[in-house]
């Protein structure tokens, strides 16, 4: 792959921090930050889960858990909080473990050699699960890999969250990639003659418009979810790099349920709509909270396992 000059990767990448999350804007291109700034990536959608019946609902449980803030979307510093909880108070745990994060993704970007954070840098735009650290890091669980795309990203997972960045700190990888001529020729037939399929078609359609997200999403940018069908038609491809069997829906299935989050009168609301737009269930903090009027009710119910954990979550913030 062709290096865009402007970036500069052999110096490393200019991470700016503030407080301690980790921003990567400044590494864009004038395009990308045009775009980022003109709202292009205001909502953002980051596909999740696999297509397979039996693992969709603990997927769906997950996400509803991130929109309550009562878990992480990083995996990394999921880990990581998770080696910092034991017999710590939990928000100074999670203080620690995003301090702790944004300085592992310092170090590797800013503290390697030239070949190391080359290296880094290429595997962030395959996204194909590479281990370019020395150490068998897996530096790319770091980043959030999402996309203004709402159909793109159930095509990567049947479960979507969606994220609304309070300040922009990310990156448009397809300006990037545009720019260091990342799709050229000779990529595409290599790929062709080897039967990368899934390469081909992440390449040309499912990776327009994709944005990375450094470090870690906080629960007040996760302002929803979209919840596919697990059934789909997939294209399914072994990365030896990760070694690791990925598949990914040709197209993306039928929406099932909706979860909206906003704040009504100080209190935490989520709206949850079947496929039809109706209203499932009104979820809100407030013990006099009425749902909207005018909508028309749906005949579905409430997941059982995401009653359950409102439930408990109502339990924590009423006591």
């Amino acid at each position: 792959m062709a290096e865009p000059e402007t970036l500069g990767p052999q110096s490393g990448l200019p991470l700016v921090f503030r407080g301690d999350q980790v921003s990567l804007f400044d590494l864009n291109t004038a395009e990308g930050k045009k775009r980022i700034q003109s709202g292009a990536f205001s909502e953002l959608h980051r596909g999740s889960g696999a297509f397979n019946p039996a693992a969709h609902a603990e997927a769906e449980l997950q996400a509803f858990r991130n929109l309550l803030g009562e878990d992480i979307l990083s995996y990394n510093l999921r880990q990581l909080y998770a080696s910092l909880a034991a017999g710590e108070d939990p928000a100074a745990a999670y203080r620690m473990a995003k301090q702790a994060h944004a300085k592992i993704i310092a170090g590797h970007f800013e503290d390697g050699n030239a070949a190391q954070r080359k290296a880094i840098f290429q595997d962030l735009f395959a996204n194909e699960g590479r281990r370019a650290s020395t150490d068998n890091y897996n530096h790319e669980a770091d980043f959030i890999f999402a996309t203004k795309r709402a159909d793109i990203a159930g095509c990567y997972g049947p479960v979507v969250v969606v994220i609304r960045e309070r300040q922009p700190r990310g990156l448009d990888l397809n300006r990037i990639a545009a720019a260091s001529k990342y799709y050229n020729a000779g990529r595409f037939f290599k790929n062709a003659i080897r039967l990368r399929w899934k390469t081909m078609v992440g390449d040309y359609i499912l990776d327009d418009d994709e944005y990375l997200l450094p470090s870690y999403v906080s629960a007040a940018e996760v302002s929803g979810i979209v919840v596919r069908s697990p059934k789909a038609k997939v294209i399914s491809s072994h990365v030896a790099a990760a070694d690791k069997d990925f598949s990914i829906a040709l197209k993306a299935p039928p929406i099932l349920r909706r979860y909206e989050k906003k704040m009504a009168g100080g209190f935490l609301t989520i709206d949850v709509f079947d496929g039809k737009n109706q209203l499932i269930a009104h979820l809100s903090e407030s013990q006099d909270a009425e749902p909207p009027a005018g909508m028309q009710k749906s005949p579905e119910t409430l997941p059982a396992p995401i009653q359950t954990a409102w439930n408990a979550y109502l339990q924590k913030v009423r006591h």
